[in-house]
């Protein structure tokens, strides 16, 4: 299984991923969580005040990030990634 992933994988190239990030502002801490675009490009797509639950998040990437990603990339096949990782 791990093999089949790493050849489907490879035909994609670094400019076919996008990375969904859930950083915040921690309150507790006061601490932001910046993220990284290449020079020119914004590095953040959208940005709400709150929490996103379940249903909201699968209706924004229904409703937002699947028809921005057709109208700027048309049918060209994108990986969307999204991290869980402990460390933010």
């Amino acid at each position: 299984m791990r093999e089949q992933y790493r050849q489907m994988m490879a035909e994609f190239t670094a400019d076919d991923l996008v990375f969904l990030d859930e950083s915040i502002f921690n309150e507790k801490t006061g601490w932001w969580h910046y993220a990284y675009a290449p020079v020119g490009h914004g590095s953040r797509y959208f940005q709400s005040q709150g929490y996103f639950n379940y249903e909201e998040f699968i209706e924004w990437i229904c409703k937002s990030l699947l028809p921005t990603l057709r109208t700027t990339y048309g049918n060209r096949p994108k990986v969307i990634v999204l991290n869980n990782v402990l460390i933010h």
